[in-house]
């Protein structure tokens, strides 16, 4: 009993001594002082030592003006029945509500003619559209309609996102895509400009600097657009004219720079737009497995690794560590058939992994590697050609492959940024 009795002592007088021994500080406010100066008080005295987000700060705003209707319920409702919820923003609850919020407080902004920027988050305006029921709906509905466009441009996951800017623009111009929803023709042309401009906003360096002030200018000028899209006989003309991501300006990348072997664009293992933006384009004819022949989906895209098409076994001697992760060196495609890749030429290694297949005609072959995107053809190498013997022939064969591919690719992404499918 005793040792217990010193232990507790022990516990007590430690725990004692550092709460004795901390300054303890606080911050007299002035009994006229409004709300919103307070709390701007609150954030700058505790957001040396602690984390504040400037969402936790608008929903003690928003949730004062509601009659206890918490909008961290209404998200978690409305993320507990939406299906890319947990793809986008995380399953962990505690870190994806804020998530969710801070994207809704965009969007409110956006709507309400303003930057989104964290100092519009409590003005009157964004909390009392959030406070108006319907309207909060209709964003929530926005966001989601938004992860179903995604979903067929092939992006199901945040993993593959190229850039989370323009999610703040689509939703907000949901109500001008529901209004045009009427006519089928007018509904057409609506999701072909919001495809135009999701994939400028991925492609070319529109956001790279100053994104929120740019994103508005962009959002103001493509919802005049639509909302005049039924008297537009040429809505690619008239984004051209008035919708900034689409001036001469904003270049969508050069052939060139795609296939550039000495500053390769980076894997799309990383968090790069280009290098994800190519990925996802490479998504969008189907991007066959080569052993299963099976179509890219939601349900299966989370299983797909990154392949190298030239093996690193076969080029590692021919060039270096960076060029053999170029971005068009790579290829989703399932587990089991990634394991099974050897250091041998591209063509020679996927010839001997369907020699089993008697029934697997070449053109099937030729077909599954084309629904990538990827040339079949520059996939050749000279018989013979030794890894280690001839380095200057394997990569000068790279470097073929990689212009044959890049010339596929930016076909694939001109043809995105004006809204045609592939």
């Amino acid at each position: 009993m005793s040792d217990g009795i010193n232990l507790w002592w022990r516990i007590s007088e430690q725990l004692r001594s550092r709460l004795l021994g901390r300054n303890i500080w606080y911050a007299k406010l002035p009994p006229g002082m409004d709300r919103s100066q307070a709390i701007r008080v609150f954030v700058k005295v505790n957001e040396s030592s602690a984390v504040i987000r400037k969402f936790d700060i608008a929903v003690a705003q928003y949730d004062q003006g509601t009659g206890g209707r918490s909008l961290r319920h209404q998200i978690s409702e409305w993320a507990e029945s939406n299906a890319y919820a947990e793809a986008f923003f995380g399953p962990d609850e505690e870190k994806m509500i804020p998530k969710v919020g801070e994207l809704i407080l965009k969007v409110a902004c956006l709507q309400e003619k303003k930057a989104p920027t964290d100092k519009q988050y409590v003005s009157d305006e964004v909390l009392g559209r959030l406070r108006d029921q319907q309207k909060l709906a209709t964003i929530l509905e926005g966001i989601e309609w938004t992860f179903a466009f995604l979903a067929e441009e092939r992006i199901w996951r945040d993993k593959h996102l190229p850039s989370a800017v323009p999610l703040r623009v689509l939703p907000a111009l949901f109500p001008q895509l529901h209004a045009n929803a009427d006519s089928s023709d007018l509904e057409g042309k609506t999701r072909r400009c919001l495809r135009a401009y999701l994939w400028r906003a991925f492609v070319t360096e529109r956001y790279n600097q100053a994104a929120n002030t740019r994103l508005k200018e962009d959002y103001d000028r493509l919802k005049q657009v639509l909302e005049a899209l039924k008297n537009e006989a040429h809505p690619l003309k008239a984004l051209c004219r008035n919708v900034p991501i689409f001036s001469s300006s904003c270049r969508l990348p050069e052939e060139k720079s795609l296939h550039d072997i000495e500053d390769p664009i980076a894997p799309p293992t990383r968090k790069n737009a280009l290098s994800r933006s190519l990925l996802v384009a490479s998504l969008h004819r189907g991007a066959k497995d080569f052993g299963s022949g099976e179509t890219v989906s939601a349900a299966n895209v989370g299983n797909r690794e990154a392949h190298h098409l030239f093996p690193k076994g076969f080029i590692k001697h021919s060039v270096e560590s960076k060029q053999v992760n170029h971005c068009l060196n790579y290829a989703l495609v399932s587990g089991p058939t990634n394991k099974k890749i050897a250091a041998k030429p591209p063509l020679l290694y996927l010839r001997d992994r369907y020699k089993q297949d008697a029934d697997l005609t070449e053109a099937e072959l030729k077909g599954r590697l084309e629904s990538h995107v990827i040339p079949y053809r520059a996939l050749a190498v000279k018989e013979g050609v030794s890894a280690k013997a001839n380095p200057d022939q394997i990569r000068e064969a790279y470097a073929d492959f990689l212009k044959a591919r890049a010339k596929d690719m930016s076909t694939a992404i001109n043809r995105l940024a004006i809204g045609q499918q592939l």
